[in-house]
């Protein structure tokens, strides 16, 4: 009897406290899973990844807007110095060379760090001019050097200073008073090292820093535009201007002459005189042929305002016959700076 009785079903009401049972130990191990996943360790890892991203974005933005520049393409926006998300100028100059990040003026959204802090952003004197000297092209240099957390360890390659630096200012520090002066870059970046990331001319230093008693001096993150990244990407563009289009460039030409031009010859003292921009029969390399193509217009100012044109573009003519003993006149070489294209006219369809 007792056996029938206990292969018999529950009664409902016992049937429900177990079920409440194990409800509540369902809800007791996923309270369990969440206070590991927002431990404060957890949630600072999850804050920088946010923060590495963000400055990323912040990067790849920049870059985008000084390659998009219509009149000096390279050059990239004043720092935003009164929190309105544009870049401030005084002129042709910049208010300041150090401020918020302009996410206004690069017509992106507000970007803030994994503490929620807008970025901050400096900017190299050689890159940041709307109308005025100095020109940007690929001789041009940055300023900027970042340090490592050491404050000896020079992350800036040799050669490779950088146009630009930006930085998410994490939380407060002891010492500042971010609700007294906002807009004051004093208050939201460190230094440590002899580095002052405040400072528009630097030298800066990417945290986390630690003093000798362990505690945090410098919580800035910062990420590095080298003048060299930048401008290669504007010499991408710079090579498509040339290529042009079926109005413009080097295509025209060819859909107008049926061959790519001759080279023009580089001169015999380039120091001291340009190339003169005409095709000479028989020369294969040397200086771009601009005076035989026609460029856009709205380029073509901007291109020699910058010191592009007439000399720093590399121009070939490929040998390109099938014995290799002669020139059917369908591919040319262009290069400036650290960036090549081959424009091959007999391969496909390349002009729009």
């Amino acid at each position: 009897m007792n056996v029938v009785t206990a292969l018999l079903p529950l009664p409902s009401r016992n049937r429900g406290a177990a079920l409440l049972l194990l409800l509540l130990f369902m809800v007791i191990g996923f309270t369990a899973y969440l206070m590991s996943s927002f431990s404060p360790g957890a949630s600072e890892v999850q804050r920088q990844r946010k923060t590495l991203e963000i400055l990323a974005l912040a990067k790849e933005a920049l870059i985008g807007y000084a390659v998009a520049e219509t009149k000096k393409p390279g050059r990239l926006p004043c720092p935003d110095v009164d929190n309105d998300g544009k870049e401030d100028l005084d002129g042709t100059d910049c208010s300041l060379y150090i401020g918020r990040l302009p996410w206004n003026t690069l017509a992106i959204e507000k970007l803030t760090d994994g503490h929620g802090e807008q970025l901050w952003y400096a900017v190299s004197d050689n890159f940041h001019s709307p109308d005025s000297p100095p020109a940007i092209n690929s001789g041009t240099e940055g300023t900027l050097e970042l340090y490592a957390a050491d404050g000896s360890t020079l992350l800036t390659k040799p050669g490779e200073k950088l146009a630009a630096i930006v930085f998410s200012p994490g939380p407060s520090l002891s010492g500042k008073n971010r609700s007294a002066a906002s807009n004051d870059a004093q208050n939201y970046l460190d230094s440590g090292y002899g580095r002052n990331n405040a400072s528009a001319a630097g030298p800066f230093i990417a945290g986390p820093v630690m003093d000798a008693q362990g505690d945090v001096v410098v919580n800035d993150l910062a990420m590095g535009i080298s003048a060299k990244e930048l401008l290669t990407a504007v010499e991408k563009r710079v090579l498509g201007e040339i290529r042009g289009s079926k109005d413009y460039g080097l295509c025209r030409y060819y859909a107008e002459s049926k061959e790519v031009p001759w080279a023009s010859p580089v001169p015999s003292t380039p120091e001291s005189e340009s190339c003169d921009g005409r095709s000479y029969e028989g020369t294969v390399s040397g200086c771009l042929p601009y005076m035989e193509l026609i460029v856009a217009p709205s380029s073509s100012l901007w291109l020699t305002a910058n010191g592009w044109l007439p000399s720093l573009i590399v121009y070939e003519r490929y040998n390109d016959s099938d014995d290799g003993n002669g020139d059917n006149g369908k591919i040319a070489g262009i290069s400036v700076g650290n960036s090549k294209m081959v424009v091959n006219f007999g391969a496909s369809a390349i002009c729009q």
